[in-house]
């Protein structure tokens, strides 16, 4: 059981394919700062392709925030950039966040975000 930030420990999941992702999953979204925005992006992300800008817009965030939760994303492989170069980057779910969906939504219950 994962013991996050404030005891919020839910997650008991060992898919033995994916362990490792759930994992790090868990960690990016219960227990590093900024958890509950790189949430709120996931869920968007899930439901549709989208660019940093339509993504600040729809949450209501600094785009500077939304750039920097996306890198750290790409970087953990949870999300992957669509469009080369740059500007108006798309950015998708991963196949290892849809695959591991009914998971991050038990995340997202846990820490009292919309599912």
């Amino acid at each position: 059981m994962r013991n996050g930030r404030g005891g919020r420990g839910v997650l008991d999941y060992e898919s033995p394919i994916e362990s490792g992702f759930t994992h790090v999953l868990s960690f990016l979204v219960l227990d590093m700062r900024g958890g509950t925005n790189r949430a709120r992006i996931l869920k968007l992300l899930l439901e549709c392709p989208r660019n940093a800008y339509s993504l600040s817009r729809e949450l209501g965030l600094n785009y500077g925030t939304v750039t920097s939760h996306l890198r750290k994303l790409v970087r953990y492989g949870v999300v992957v950039p669509v469009t080369p170069g740059p500007y108006a980057r798309g950015y998708a779910a991963s196949q290892s966040l849809v695959r591991n969906r009914t998971f991050f939504y038990r995340i997202l219950k846990a820490i009292g975000g919309p599912a």
